[in-house]
């Protein structure tokens, strides 16, 4: 009995180790620190107004009374709307990143893609909306799904935020994460042309124009990214 109490002893001695050894953190520190800014982001929006987060809430349900709400308790061009805003860039942009680094792409390019992908769907569709309010002389009319466009970003920002933190701690469940950033955007995305829709109709733009606008400026441009994303995963 002894002895085999002394080969039980020694042969846990060799397994476990005299000191436990750094774990090397699969993402780079650069990951890090976005993901912190954009918890700061989101902090200091949370300081600059207490109630943020519940104003954005109800200005995402709310749909003929939207630039009301908007211009009571919410204004866009507060601190804390372009806060959120701003999380909303970086946000995206490390989802886009995190979703490149399986597919071959040079750092470089992996860095601007990421940059430039919630820029361009954000400000194009701003650009889209003025332009089409310049020409068809009804830009009154297009503020609101403007203000609908701010704070779908700005709740796009808050989910994505939530699921790069739970990709940098957990890898494991990036294919789930991948499906909840898509289903996130198309969500989004569908619900907010069907309350612009409602709003702008309900302000007696003709059918016409507005399918016009939704297909040229809203729909076409998604069906061109997932075109090209689709080509990059396939290829």
């Amino acid at each position: 009995m002894a002895v085999f109490t002394n080969l039980l002893f020694s042969s846990m001695s060799l397994s476990v180790p005299s000191e436990l050894s750094s774990r090397e953190p699969w993402f780079s520190y650069g990951v890090g620190i976005v993901l912190f800014t954009s918890f700061l982001l989101i902090a200091f929006a949370r300081l600059a107004r207490s109630n943020i987060y519940a104003s954005l809430s109800v200005g995402m349900i709310k749909v003929g009374s939207v630039r009301t709400h908007i211009r009571e308790t919410f204004p866009i061009n507060k601190r804390g709307s372009i806060l959120l805003l701003l999380n909303y860039l970086i946000s995206m942009g490390l989802i886009v990143y995190l979703c490149l680094e399986d597919i071959r792409v040079w750092k470089t390019d992996q860095f601007m893609i990421a940059a430039a992908t919630p820029f361009a769907l954000f400000v194009g569709a701003l650009i889209s909306i003025r332009a089409t309010g310049w020409l068809t002389g009804e830009y009154e009319v297009l503020k609101a799904p403007m203000i609908m466009k701010v704070l779908g970003a700005q709740s796009i920002g808050l989910v994505y935020f939530i699921c790069a933190l739970v990709w940098v701690l957990n890898p494991n469940y990036q294919e789930i994460l991948i499906q909840v950033v898509i289903w996130t955007f198309a969500i989004e995305s569908f619900i907010r042309i069907i309350k612009s829709v409602l709003v702008v109709y309900g302000q007696g733009v003709s059918w016409y124009y507005i399918i016009l606008y939704f297909c040229t400026l809203e729909i076409l441009p998604l069906y061109v990214v997932y075109y090209f994303v689709m080509q990059d995963f396939i290829g």
